[in-house]
């Protein structure tokens, strides 16, 4: 079985020296729960064409709003060839009606938990159009991200790390707690720092430069400070993105500081 995961592009946009910011995290993931039997590639429209005269058995498709648009064209393009298309990620979750006239089963939630049914249905027969997940999956020690799948040389960070998933606030303008739930799970520390551990260094600057692409990498602050002083040995530098509540935390900025 031939199968496809796409990250579409935002129509229209292109980036500098022709790299994508960050590679696409959430399809490793899923290739991580993928068989090893399946015949698998990871199609990130950043950074790459999609060649339409390879066609799959099966295609993921992951969407956010901003990539619905291209993300549908993609979707009807490969069923006029012969594709089954699968529709997934925050958009497709959101608005699941809207995303099953496009696609031949549409994911709604995490779709790690829900993946390895999703092929198997697949295979036998059986692709249901609509696969929900129930409740929040566990999250403290993931399955490894495919990182063979992408090329990091197209990629101003292919080091990519997810530390937790969730966030304590409920912003009215934030799909964050819909799609990932209000209470923060959190990954063992010592899972986190293995991973950074493994990661290759820059070729450019001769060391690691990590984006931790939590929601609120300061929402649980005793376990930050943990991971940050993990970090420190380390000789890193990382970004993330935090809620203005660190501020309040002096200890907590200063070791996120000095740990890179």
């Amino acid at each position: 079985m031939k199968v496809h995961l796409v990250s579409p592009t935002k129509k229209g946009e292109t980036y500098l020296f022709n790299k994508g910011l960050l590679a696409p995290l959430g399809l490793m993931y899923l290739a991580a729960h993928t068989p090893p039997e399946v015949e698998l590639r990871l199609i990130d429209e950043n950074v790459e064409r999609i060649d339409f005269t390879a066609v799959p058995d099966l295609v993921g498709i992951t969407t956010m709003t901003a990539t619905a648009p291209r993300a549908y064209e993609i979707a009807r393009r490969y069923r006029s060839l012969g594709s089954k298309v699968v529709l997934g990620g925050v958009h497709a979750s959101m608005m699941p009606a809207e995303a099953a006239r496009f696609a031949d089963a549409v994911v709604v939630g995490e779709a790690e938990g829900l993946w390895p049914r999703v092929l198997a249905d697949f295979e036998a027969g059986r692709l249901e159009p609509l696969y929900e997940q129930d409740g929040f999956i566990d999250f403290s020690r993931p399955l490894p991200p495919r990182r063979d799948l992408v090329d990091p040389r197209r990629y101003w960070s292919a080091n990519v790390v997810q530390t937790a998933r969730g966030c304590p606030h409920a912003c009215n303008f934030c799909s964050v707690t819909a799609f990932n739930g209000r209470k923060v799970r959190v990954r063992e520390v010592d899972d986190v720092l293995a991973e950074v551990e493994s990661l290759p260094r820059s070729n450019l600057l001769r060391r690691k430069v990590v984006a931790f692409v939590d929601d609120n990498i300061a929402a649980h602050p005793r376990r930050a400070k943990e991971l940050f002083r993990g970090l420190i040995p380390m000789k890193i530098r990382w970004g993330s993105q935090a809620s203005i509540t660190i501020a309040g935390d002096e200890e907590l900025v200063a070791l996120a500081a000095e740990s890179g």
